[in-house]
Parts: structure tokens; sequence; C-alpha cells
């Protein structure tokens, strides 16, 4: 029974994993496009998972919220930071910290610039 057990929760790390790896891809193109759409550099190439919480979707189940930092360039010279949001393996939205404000762009929505932060 408790070979089981210990079984049962290696699967599930591994399953737990396996879709971070998935979402963490999944931050780092749609940051990567947008970055290229802007005209700004994504800097270091990467995302950093910064937050992780449960949120209830849009369908009402209870999804992953995960929280991606990325830092960006708009001129070569200056380091900006930027949040990739996702809620299960959707992109909930992007937002880019320009020194006007913040730009936020949410998948199938009109983008909104120079919000204050």
């Amino acid at each position: 029974m408790s070979t089981a057990i210990a079984l049962a929760a290696v699967v599930g790390v591994l399953v737990l994993w396996a879709a971070s790896l998935r979402a963490r891809e999944q931050a780092l193109a749609a940051t990567h496009r947008t970055c290229r759409e802007l005209g700004v550099g994504l800097l270091d190439e990467t995302v950093e998972l910064s937050g992780l919480g449960v949120e209830r979707a849009a369908d009402g189940r209870l999804r992953l919220r995960r929280r991606y930092t990325f830092e960006f360039t708009p001129d070569s010279r200056t380091r900006r930071r930027g949040w990739a949001v996702l809620v299960g393996n959707r992109l909930d939205s992007l937002q880019f910290e320009f020194p006007e404000g913040v730009t936020i762009i949410e998948p199938g929505k009109e983008r909104r610039y120079g919000m204050s932060a």
C-alpha cells in the first residue's frame, strides 16, 4: 500500500513539473513574439516564475495562476520589467513597464497603453 502511495506521489510531481515546463515555454514564446511586435528586445531570452497561486477561471474551475517576470529594453540602454500571467495553460495577460506607464496586452482584447502601475 505504501509503495502505491509513493508511486502516485512521484507521478503527481512529474505531471506537475511537466505542466510547469509547458507553461514556462508558452509564456516565453508569447513574450518573445510580443516583444518583436512592440519593437523592444527581450533581455536574457528568458522568463522567471515569480508567483504561483490558484484562481477561478472563466469556466468556474480552479486553475493554477502563474506569473512570470522578464526584462526588456526599448532602446538597448535601459532595462525594463514585464510580466506574463498564465491561468491554467492559457495566457491571461502580458504587461510591459514603460516610462510612460504600463502597457497591458490581453489576448482577444484591445491593447491598453500608459496605465499607471
